[in-house]
């Protein structure tokens, strides 16, 4: 609908999204901080208990989401007003926010992962455990890995695309320009990577891996 410049279906699609985006972050957190469940990873305890769980509570948000939008009438700021073709620039600027914040989020969690499985071991430690061979290894070890860090990089992949293409192209009656929304998003996503890795650095001790690959010793 973006690509067409249909204002009046763009702005029920781009409603859409983000009350789709806002239910899905809201259902993660309430499993992860009042239910403390995980919903992805081996452990995930998906049976008929938990679906009706699961179920009742994206009802709940979404009933949240829609009493909220009824008295504050927050979805106004998404009318769409105009359109901006979707250029080969504009398909490029995205899928490299896109990446960018997926790479951070993969090397984030790919941190907290490795001492969540190793353990608070150090570079030495890591680095001879992730040299060994995998064959006759833990089923559960590679999944915890593709269910984890792997499979929230991908989500956030593809959820992210889409996003930043309709707010790099797309001009909302709440939000400035989209030249100015597109600075904006690039500033917050260098800030929050950077913050995110600085976390991720010192979770897995990087100055120890630094000092493993470049410092010279004649100690045996």
């Amino acid at each position: 609908m973006v690509k067409k410049q249909n204002i009046i279906a763009s702005t029920w699609l781009v409603k859409l999204l983000f009350n789709l985006l806002i239910n899905v972050v809201g259902t993660l957190l309430t499993f992860k901080l009042v239910w403390q469940k995980a919903i992805f990873g081996p452990k995930s305890p998906f049976d008929l208990l938990f679906t009706v769980e699961f179920l009742v509570t994206v009802v709940v948000i979404e009933g949240i989401i829609l009493v909220v939008d009824h008295w504050l009438h927050l979805s106004k700021w998404l009318d769409v007003i105009s359109i901006d073709a979707i250029s080969a620039k504009a398909w490029v600027k995205s899928i490299l926010a896109s990446v960018i914040v997926a790479l951070t989020v993969f090397l984030t969690t790919a941190s907290y992962w490795t001492t969540d499985t190793f353990g608070l071991l150090n570079p030495e430690q890591i680095i001879y455990n992730l040299k060994q061979p995998m064959e006759g290894a833990d089923q559960s070890f590679l999944d915890s890995f593709l269910n984890g860090p792997l499979l929230l990089t991908l989500m956030t992949l593809v959820t992210l695309l889409p996003v930043f293409l309709v707010l790099f192209n797309t001009k909302f009656r709440g939000l400035p320009k989209p030249r100015i929304v597109r600075w904006s998003l690039a500033g917050l996503i260098a800030v929050t990577s950077v913050i995110s890795l600085s976390f991720a650095a010192n979770n897995i001790n990087i100055g120890g891996f630094y000092r493993y690959f470049t410092a010279s010793s004649t100690f045996i």
